[in-house]
C-alpha cells in the first residue's frame, strides 16, 4: 500500500511545484511591481491600443509676429479636454473647453467607423470632417501614444495619484519625438505643409505616472519652454511661438467601452 502512495505523492509535489512555478512566471511576467516590468506592460497597452480615457489640461502663451509688428497678436490659452478613445470599436468622442483671453468656446465631436460629427456651443452635431480634424485629432493634445518601447526612460520617485500607488518616469525626449507634432503643427489638412521650418527651443520635460498594481498610466505632465514655426509660405516674416507649454493629463478606465452622446 505504501509503495503505491508513494508515486502519487510524489507526482502530486511534482504537480504542485510545476504548478507554482507557471504562476510564478505569470506573476512576474504580467503583475510583479517591478518598476521595469510595470512600464513594459503599460507601453504594451498603449502599443497595442487598447481602450482608455483621459482629461487633460493644456495652457500656453501665443504669439504670432507679423511683418508690421503693429500687428502682432499675443493671447494666454487654456484648453481643457475630455477624450474617450474606444480602439475596439472604432469610436472616439472629445469635448473641449478653450479659453483665449478671457473668451471661452466649446467643442465637441466623435467619431463611429469613418463618420465624424461635430458641433461647436449647443449647436446640433453636423456630420463632417473639415471643419473638426483640428480638434478631433489625438495629436493635439495626447503625447501619450509617442511614447513606445523604443523611447529611453528612467524611473524618478514612487508616489501616490488618487490613492493609486504609481511609479513615476521620466521620458527622455528628442528631436524625433517632436517631428510629428511640428509637422501637425506646421501643416493644414487641405493646404499641406505650411510653415518651412518648426523647432523646439529650450528645456522640456515629460513625466508619467504608471500605477504598480495595473501597469496603467494614471497621469502624465509635459512643459515645453518653446515651440517656433517659421518661414510661411505665404509670408516668409511670418512666425508663430507658442511659449510656456504645460500639458497636464489624467487618465482611466483602461479596457473599457463607453457610450456616444446621443444626437
Amino acid at each position: 500500500m505504501k509503495k503505491c502512495i508513494f508515486p502519487i505523492f510524489c507526482l502530486l509535489f511534482v504537480c504542485v511545484i510545476f504548478t507554482s512555478f507557471i504562476y510564478f512566471i505569470y506573476w512576474l511576467i504580467y503583475k510583479a511591481p517591478i518598476p521595469e516590468l510595470v512600464y513594459k506592460r503599460a507601453i504594451s497597452k498603449i502599443e497595442r491600443k487598447v481602450s482608455y480615457q483621459y482629461e487633460g489640461n493644456f495652457k500656453m502663451e501665443l504669439n504670432l509676429k507679423y511683418s508690421n509688428e503693429f500687428s502682432n497678436y499675443y493671447s494666454a490659452i487654456e484648453q481643457k479636454v475630455l477624450r474617450k478613445n474606444d480602439y475596439k470599436n472604432n469610436k472616439f468622442h472629445i469635448k473641449i473647453t478653450i479659453n483665449n483671453g478671457g473668451y471661452e468656446n466649446n467643442y465637441e465631436g466623435y467619431v463611429i467607423g469613418g463618420d465624424v460629427y461635430y458641433r461647436e456651443g449647443i449647436d446640433e452635431f453636423e456630420k463632417g470632417f473639415e471643419k473638426s480634424w483640428q480638434y478631433l485629432d489625438e495629436n493635439s493634445y495626447d503625447f501619450l501614444r509617442k511614447v513606445n518601447k523604443h523611447v529611453k526612460h528612467h524611473k524618478i520617485n514612487e508616489e501616490t495619484v488618487n490613492d493609486i500607488n504609481c511609479y513615476v518616469f521620466e521620458i527622455e525626449m528628442d528631436e524625433t519625438f517632436f517631428n510629428e507634432y511640428l509637422n501637425y503643427l506646421s501643416s493644414d489638412k487641405d493646404k499641406g505643409l505650411l510653415f518651412g521650418e518648426g523647432k523646439v527651443v529650450g528645456d522640456t520635460k515629460f513625466k508619467i505616472w504608471i500605477s504598480k498594481d495595473k501597469s496603467e498610466v494614471v497621469k502624465s505632465y509635459m512643459t515645453i519652454e518653446k515651440i517656433v514655426l517659421k518661414n510661411y509660405k505665404l509670408d516668409e516674416n511670418f512666425e508663430i511661438e507658442r511659449k510656456n507649454i504645460e500639458i497636464s493629463v489624467n487618465y482611466y478606465d483602461w479596457g473599457e467601452d463607453f457610450e456616444l452622446p446621443e444626437n
